[in-house]
Order: C-alpha cells, then structure tokens, then sequence
C-alpha cells in the first residue's frame, strides 16, 4: 500500500486493515505520556496532527467500504453513539463487490494473486536458507571445538 492511501477520502479500506491502524494509533495515542518526555512541543504536535489526519482518513475510508458517507464521521461525536459506531467500524463486513466509493478491497485480481504465491514462495525458500544457515555450523562442530 502507497503511503498516498494513508491521506487519502477515495477509497475503501477492509476490516483487517483498518483493526490494524486503529490498534497502532490507539497504542501512539495512549502511551503518549512517555513520548512528551522525548520529544519537545511542535514535532509532538506534528506528529499528533498527522497521525489524527491518518485515523481520520481510514475511518472515513471504512464508512465507505460500509457504503455510507463521510459525514457519518461527526457521530462519532456523540457520546455513546461513537461506542456502537466503532464495534461496527471493526467488526461489520463491508458491502460485497464494488459500490459509489470504490472497488472492494477484499476482490484480489489475478496479479496481486501472483505477487502473493511468488512473495510466500520466497520466504519460504529464506527461511529454509536461514535455518540451515544457523544449523550448518552447529553439525561441524564437536564439544571440545566449542570449549577450546
């Protein structure tokens, strides 16, 4: 993903994705405390606006793959109602297909299907090389070339 789609109001974004920056800026956003230690006053600004900027972008990206305007953004203004809002930002399936806002997210074409089966089959192969890589050395050697 482009980091263009993190500032972006043009597309849909699926459950699994938008859990994903929910939980990390819900980490940012709680243990902010420490982080005011480190860092002095306009860069935690800066960096507090861009990353409210990005969690309003996604929540709006996920109204739209739930096929419902960006001005359901301000009922999460509304105490309690934001609590009903956010279960269903997190847990609702988005519409099937393609609607008003974009193709769905969730529809892979053949090439993403491709990078996917070529990217497994690479880590994999890795993985393989790294754990006889670790393993190799340990074969040759015998108790007393460890201890010498």
């Amino acid at each position: 993903m482009s980091w263009k789609n993190y500032f972006s109001f043009n597309r849909r974004v699926n459950r699994r994705e938008y859990f994903r920056v929910f939980f990390l800026l819900s980490l940012f956003f709680n243990n902010i405390s420490p982080i005011t230690m480190s860092l002095k006053g306009i860069l935690l600004l800066t960096i507090c606006i861009v990353f409210s900027i990005v969690g309003i972008c996604f929540t709006v990206q996920r109204f739209h793959d739930l096929e419902r305007p960006s001005v359901y953004l301000l009922f999460l203004l509304i105490p309690f109602v934001n609590l009903y809002l956010t279960i269903i930002l997190l847990f609702r399936k988005g519409t099937d297909g393609p609607n008003r806002y974009g193709k769905d997210p969730l529809d892979f074409n053949i090439e993403w299907k491709v990078t996917f089966t070529v990217f497994e089959l690479l880590v994999s192969y890795f993985r393989s090389i790294q754990f006889t890589w670790l393993l190799v050395p340990c074969i040759n050697m015998s108790k007393d070339s460890f201890f010498s």
